[in-house]
């Protein structure tokens, strides 16, 4: 799929460069994603991976079902597939997973070759991120549905030609909502008030700093995959809500399952679960009290519990 877009686009590249119209185009690209197969399947070594300090780890106990059900439901299904040696199962996955990155990076490549060999390259802004990661073992789990940083932290770059060329990380949490009014306001655009989220283009310039609560969001709902298991099927329509603090703590809130709390700063892998912590009632507190304004601000009537 990607070397299709990719072609396609540059060809798209190739017909704006002819007139001083601007354009806007917008690639989504499916590489990698399950079922984690493609043409470079081979080009990784499984047993040359790193793979991580959550690798196959089992969540605990005070996490929720929905996760130990799934963790429960793939691990066993790894032994099954290969009995002999089921952690072979998934450093393939993971192998393949990461053929399917050489495969994007080879689709945007020449997309950015383009824009220099057209001269666009001086006057145009390019975004690059993802929807979700993926846990691929981590914690025993595939795919999304978790508030986990293996799933939810995803790449964003954005590159503003006219704000400079030297690369500079932001420190702090940003969500997507927040990209198009960011764009709109680099191209000197008004951006209309419905548009939920902000402006961060004075974040890009280096003039103020990234300390925002982000908000994230399961509506719950049939699984696009069934699995075949019941108790998975019936967690996967359970609501969640989650907040990530603008000093890194994350409440992960739901009507129907095991809430979390997480210090971002201490506990960056997310291993201790504080919500039940009585030291930390006050920041739950509060943390749920804002995720209950921004519910009022979206028109989100979800029910959340309340300690």
């Amino acid at each position: 799929m990607a070397a299709f877009l990719s072609q396609h686009s540059v060809d798209f590249i190739k017909e704006r460069a002819q007139n001083d119209n601007p354009w806007l185009m917008y690639i989504d690209m499916f590489e990698p994603h399950p079922p984690y197969n493609g043409p470079l399947n081979d080009m990784y070594d499984p047993s040359s991976l790193p793979m991580g300090p959550l690798f196959l780890d089992q969540p605990e106990e005070n996490t929720p079902l929905f996760n130990r059900a799934r963790a429960k439901f793939h691990t066993a299904e790894a032994e099954e597939i290969n009995p002999e040696d089921p952690e072979a199962y998934w450093r393939e996955l993971r192998a393949k997973y990461f053929g399917n990155v050489t495969v994007l990076d080879r689709g945007i490549a020449p997309i950015l070759q383009v824009l220099q060999d057209t001269g666009q390259s001086d006057n145009t802004i390019v975004v690059f991120t993802s929807d979700h990661g993926d846990s691929l073992g981590d914690r025993g789990m595939i795919n999304k549905r978790s508030f986990y940083e293996e799933v939810a932290r995803v790449p964003l770059m954005i590159h503003v030609p006219w704000l400079g060329s030297k690369e500079r990380r932001v420190d702090g949490s940003i969500g997507h909502v927040d990209l198009v009014p960011t764009l709109l306001d680099l191209m000197g655009e008004v951006v209309p008030e419905h548009i939920q989220g902000s402006s961060r283009k004075g974040v890009l310039a280096g003039n103020v700093d990234l300390t925002d609560d982000v908000f994230m969001q399961w509506h719950g709902g049939a699984a696009t995959v069934p699995l075949g298991n019941a108790e998975i099927a019936r967690l996967s329509e359970v609501p969640w809500r989650c907040i990530v603090s603008g000093d890194r703590w994350k409440l992960n809130l739901s009507p129907g399952d095991v809430c979390e709390l997480y210090d971002l700063n201490g506990d960056p892998l997310e291993l201790t679960n504080l919500y039940d912590d009585p030291a930390q009632i006050g920041r739950v507190r509060d943390l749920t009290n804002r995720i209950q304004a921004w519910q009022q601000r979206t028109g989100d009537d979800l029910k959340l519990p309340v300690i």
